[in-house]
């Protein structure tokens, strides 16, 4: 099998499809980089003529070792002169930055314990560009500043002119003391590849942004790197040495762009356009002729049929559904055509799709989302094609992704990991695989060892998916927040292959503050259920068939997206929704209001009264943030009800001295729900299990948003929690479950929510298996996917009945004590 692969042309799209899942949460690093400053200086007088730093009764900096490097120690002493707020230092010099896209600098606070924010700033004529982050552990950590989340202070002129560097850390937000930070390795980061969009302001801006980010982020599933760049730098020099530029839908070109454009294609970049190509850049690309041409019939454009003999790793065909397109010719430049357009029958239309030159390529409409395998395989053999680096960059990116398969971090990790369980096997082959692409890598064949490396992921993870354990007791649950399953109209399929993956609990979202997806007596319908019917009543029977616990999903107080307006301005006008501090009206209901707990509580009960339900899970159980309620209707309930006279409303309870009051009395009005709805619903439903998924962050929970989960706990109010855990950092996730299950009595069921779907991203099988993995180690009970759709459903689902959901389990809450 293994040598059929790499002998096909679709080695790629099967790659993408089988390697990474859907999508993959790569973990990229920029591949083009300049060192701004090392701080390498040899003494501290060598530093001073460099770096100043300010005053105000500040130190100076000084030059230390550090595990035989010299680094720059700032001394802060922020405990014994109160005054100071930042230590500082600046550079004057002179840089061109305009090609950068983030900054990294390397900082250690030489303290146990730390809480506070760095700052970096670039000086550009008459004004600053600021960036900042947070430091919040010791140790050496590389802070990452995004250029587009900078700043701007006074009038500062483009990047292209920076004169001067400051870099500031501030006085921590906890206890202030007397400490030090020593930093390292200032540097600019940019990667190969640039998107090109219109300004904010451009009527298309929205449109092409959209188009940009979906390239974006399939370039990113194979392992490459791009940045969004905007047409109105290009003229001070953002592509800087790039080798590749892609115009997503750039129909209006201003003649300063058309010249930067020339002059990077002069200089040797090459350029991918899309569907609109005015005749000066077709020209120099080597296209001419570009006509429009709209669909007779639905189909009429329905895929693109490759020539690929000479293109490392491009697909054969490519589904497209097209609606218009607009063809080219060649027209210098040894341009060719590499694709025509297919109709729905699969005959040919004669119409070019895509065209290859020296200089660039052209596809005769927007790159649409469908088909994600086939065009990710289109775009990375393209791209490599124009520019044979950047098969050595995703080659480069699936080398190092191999070395983190699940919870493991190096493959030798993963070798203790899978040694004498049923992975070892496919280990062994993987790792001569892994040694093959290396030397290919190593003689410049970066295609080779791209597909090679590739081979290897799919070895390592079903190597480690087989070794895996598969307890009997255990949650394993998804939160569906569609509430239509993974294919809507068709439930008996989700629950199947739930099932199939040892899933036992489903957690879908039926019901919002103002809507329902069944025949409800007491909140507005929804589209959903017009289209596709009462959707509890589908999911319990094909769950139920299938062996799996049903838990209705609301969303509490917060009214949804469908919800009619009719129905939302009836609330307004009863004065029964939120206002925030600054008395700005929001569409969440005042969990304060006596009608508004009444609505919550019987558009509950009524779902657990008329269904079947294993149980009822609670969502959005809190106040949207700190800012909300602050209508004249809470104000009058928290002074009746606890005895508080308000001066200064809503001062006084927002952040002065009643703010402890007001946060323990909007806690007690969450309670009040959860309260109600435990004890009335086990009245109607005996055995019905009550859950709710919850912040991370507990006792900050409690005061941002009122949620005080630990105590539902022990009062016995939840019979499980699902606190939505989502990162792709297990580090940071096995801290937060530790943390979480510290919180809540002895043997509380606690299943985390692993984010499955995370920032428009799809983890793959083997990542949220490391998550599950993390879960059995400390013992939580189970775990809860965020979120059921076809993609994570197939990909994950699959790779759960390989190991860990082999063997079919029960939810402690379930099992008879």
């Amino acid at each position: 099998m293994i040598r059929s692969i790499k002998q096909s042309v679709l080695t790629v799209s099967v790659l993408l499809t089988f390697a990474f899942g859907i999508t993959q949460a790569w973990a990229i690093e920029p591949v083009g980089s300049k060192t701004l400053d090392s701080f390498d200086y040899s003494d501290s007088a060598s530093l001073r003529k460099n770096w100043q730093a300010m005053h105000n009764g500040g130190p100076m900096a000084e030059v230390v070792s550090a595990n035989e490097q010299s680094v720059v120690r700032l001394t802060a002493p922020f405990a014994s002169q109160e005054k100071i707020l930042r230590v500082t230092i600046d550079r004057k010099l002179s840089l061109n930055l305009a090609a950068a896209t983030s900054f990294t600098i390397q900082v250690m606070a030489n303290s146990d314990q730390i809480d506070t924010r760095v700052s970096l700033y670039f000086h550009s004529d008459k004004g600053w560009y600021s960036g900042g982050t947070t430091l919040t552990k010791s140790g050496w950590r590389t802070l990452t500043f995004a250029k587009d989340a900078f700043s701007s202070e006074e009038n500062p002129a483009e990047w292209n002119k920076i004169d001067q560097i400051r870099i500031s850390i501030w006085r921590p937000k906890n206890e202030a003391r007397d400490t030090s930070f020593d930093i390292k390795q200032l540097e600019a980061h940019w990667n190969n590849t640039a998107i090109i969009i219109p300004p904010a302001d451009s009527p298309e801006f929205k449109a092409t942004e959209a188009v940009a980010k979906r390239i974006a982020q399939m370039l990113l599933d194979t392992g490459i790197g791009s940045d969004l760049i905007k047409t109105d730098s290009l003229r001070y020099g953002s592509l800087g040495n790039r080798p590749i530029a892609i115009l997503p839908h750039n129909p209006r070109l201003d003649p300063a762009t058309l010249a930067s454009l020339d002059q990077f294609v002069t200089q040797g970049g090459k350029i991918l356009t899309c569907y609109s190509m005015s005749p000066e850049l077709g020209k120099t690309l080597g296209f001419k002729n570009a006509d429009y041409f709209y669909e007779k019939k639905s189909g009429d454009f329905a895929s693109v049929q490759f020539d690929n003999k000479k293109i490392p790793g491009m697909p054969g065909k490519m589904r497209q559904a097209s609606w218009n397109i607009k063809t080219a010719e060649p027209g210098g430049h040894n341009a060719r055509v590499i694709g025509h357009w297919l109709d729905a029958d699969g005959n040919s239309t004669g119409k070019s799709a895509m065209l290859i030159s020296d200089r660039g390529a052209y596809f005769s409409h927007i790159i649409l989302g469908d088909d994600q395998g086939h065009k990710k395989a289109m775009l990375i053999a393209l791209l490599g094609q124009l520019s044979p680096q950047i098969w050595k960059e995703a080659a480069d990116n699936i080398l190092s992704l191999t070395e983190k398969i699940g919870h493991c971090q190096s493959i030798a990790e993963l070798e203790k990991f899978v040694a004498n369980k049923p992975g070892s096997a496919p280990f062994s082959k993987a790792k001569i695989l892994i040694s093959d692409a290396k030397n290919r890598q190593k003689k410049g064949n970066g295609y080779g060892a791209f597909v090679l490396a590739g081979l290897a992921r799919i070895l390592f993870t079903s190597a480690y998916l087989d070794s895996q354990a598969s307890p009997t007791v255990e949650a394993r649950a998804f939160w569906n927040h569609s509430g239509t399953g993974a294919y809507p109209g068709d439930w008996d399929r989700t629950a199947r292959e739930m099932s199939a993956g040892g899933l036992n609990m489903i957690l879908p979202n039926m019901l919002w503050g103002g809507v329902a997806h069944y025949p409800s007596d007491i909140l507005p319908h929804s589209k959903t259920f017009e289209d596709y019917g009462d959707q509890i009543q589908q999911c319990i029977k094909a769950s139920h068939q299938n062996g799996i616990e049903v838990h209705v999903w609301k969303v509490n107080y917060n009214l949804g997206h469908s919800v009619p307006k009719e129905f939302v301005q009836k609330l307004r006008d009863a004065g029964r929704l939120q206002v925030d501090v600054n008395g700005e009206p929001g569409d969440w209901l005042n969990p304060a209001h006596p009608e508004n707990f009444k609505l919550e509580l019987e558009s509950i009960l009524e779902v657990v009264r008329n269904y079947d339900i294993d149980g009822f899970h609670f969502d959005y159980i809190r106040y949207p943030n700190s800012r909300n309620d602050f209508s004249d209707y809470s104000r009058k309930k928290f002074e009746a009800d606890t005895g508080n006279k308000v001066k200064n409303w809503p001062a006084d309870c927002y952040d002065g001295p009643l703010l402890e009051a007001y946060t323990d009395w909007r806690c007690a009005q969450i309670t009040k729900l959860v309260k109600a709805v435990s004890e009335q619903a086990r009245v109607i439903r005996p055995g019905i299990k009550i859950s709710a998924a919850v912040f991370r962050d507990y006792p900050k929970c409690r005061q941002w948003v009122a949620q005080d989960w630990p105590l539902w706990a022990k009062e016995g109010y939840v019979d499980f929690l699902c606190p939505m855990d989502y990162t792709d950092n297990d580090e940071k996730y096995l801290d937060w479950i530790t943390t979480q299950k510290s919180l809540l009595p002895k043997n509380f069921p606690l299943y985390p929510g692993i984010g499955a779907s995370l920032r428009n991203k799809t983890q793959s099988a083997d990542r949220v298996v490391g998550q599950i993995y993390l879960n059995r180690k400390v013992g939580t009970g189970g775990f809860t996917i965020f979120n059921l759709n076809e993609d994570t459903l197939q990909s994950i689902a699959k790779g759960m009945s390989i190991g860990a959901g082999k063997n079919k389990a029960t939810p402690p809450h379930a099992v008879k004590k």
